[in-house]
């Protein structure tokens, strides 16, 4: 079975790193093909993991009108189908079906398409319903959805490649706690929210905190709320607060930190920074709304705080600064609970399940 995955999106985020380690782990077993907008580092990633790439736009920047984009980028897809002799297109977004469906009728091939946002009527969500199947990336996800659209929806939960034991540092340590939180800068990720939960903590001398995806002020509005709520903490908190801006080594992320935070302000779709931080090894805090709610047992597998809700947050890192055994103790059962339930393996199963039964 050929599968051409289809990426629209440009960067490095969420839902680019769920298709790489879908695309890892078929690449073990076989040929891998993928088509995505630029020849960047998303089109360099996609080689590394040992895909055949294509670019519909190559270095060039993005033409100017939506039909010029589509054109491009149905060209280049009908090209790959009929080079590479592919049996399913899979788009990873449900704006990317919009661009693989004409190739795709042309071509009389079944398009798979991943359901990885909050459903809204919209330009960006129209195309759902003209894929064959739907992956959705929780319940939450698929509840959301229209009922025509639900009933050709399987549900599979984003997986991560879980590093070994060995790779992952160790929590067992007499020094200052790292508390972090890595993403996107943007309102709904709920930074301003993990700013002000450190407030929280003031009076202690036992931690420092890491935020990774922050740029300067002058680049983006909500950096520049972020940076403003960091100065106004008072001295003592504020120089152990340590900013980066977005990075791809997330690994050195996860190794850098004891305790991973996923603030998010509105309900996630799954949350795949939840998973990647417990399969690491850390403990996870997370707003306990959406997707989120359905990765992380409060109490089990890490702790849930109230969304939206500051001193909620700063009350569950204070229960796991008064206590690192706790801390410890919540850690280990994530990582069991992502070997469990979030392998890469079995993710790649229960895709190939939905090519399976689609093409029967």
């Amino acid at each position: 079975m050929r599968v051409l995955h289809f990426n629209p999106i440009n960067n490095l985020a969420g839902a680019t790193r769920s298709m790489l380690t879908l695309m890892r782990e078929m690449a073990k077993q076989q040929p891998t093909y993928a088509v995505v907008m630029h020849d960047n580092e998303v089109a360099d990633v996609c080689r590394e993991v040992g895909a055949e790439v294509r670019t519909f736009y190559g270095k060039q920047g993005m033409p100017r009108t939506r039909l010029q984009r589509m054109w491009k980028a149905t060209r280049c897809v009908t090209k790959a189908i009929r080079d590479w002799d592919i049996d399913i297109v899979h788009s990873h977004s449900a704006t990317g079906v919009r661009y693989v469906y004409p190739a795709a009728r042309w071509t009389h091939r079944p398009i798979v398409c991943h359901a990885r946002d909050n459903y809204s009527n919209n330009y960006f969500n129209r195309g759902l319903g003209w894929a064959n199947r739907v992956v959705a990336i929780s319940n939450w996800v698929r509840d959301g959805l229209p009922p025509e659209i639900c009933q050709k929806t399987d549900v599979i939960y984003n997986a991560v490649a879980a590093p070994e034991q060995s790779e992952c540092p160790s929590l067992h340590h007499d020094g200052p706690l790292v508390i972090g939180y890595a993403g996107r800068c943007v309102p709904e990720k709920g930074i301003d929210i993990f700013v002000d939960a450190i407030g929280e903590l003031g009076g202690r001398d036992d931690f420092v905190v890491q935020i990774w995806g922050v740029p300067e002020a002058a680049e983006l509005e909500y950096a520049g709320v972020i940076r403003a709520k960091i100065d106004a903490l008072p001295a003592e908190l504020r120089q152990r607060v340590h900013i980066e801006p977005f990075r791809r080594d997330i690994d050195n992320f996860y190794r850098a930190v004891d305790i991973a935070v996923v603030p998010s302000r509105y309900p996630e779709p799954m949350g795949r920074a939840a998973i990647e931080a417990m399969a690491w090894n850390r403990a996870t805090v997370v707003a306990n709304h959406g997707g989120l709610s359905e990765i992380v047992t409060p109490g089990q597998t890490g702790l849930c705080f109230e969304p939206g809700s500051a001193g909620s947050l700063g009350r569950e890192l204070n229960s796991l600064l008064d206590d690192r055994d706790y801390m410890i103790q919540l850690a280990d059962s994530g990582r069991a609970e992502v070997l469990q339930r979030f392998t890469a393996k079995a993710h790649l199963e229960a895709v190939m399940d939905v090519y399976n039964r689609l093409l029967s």
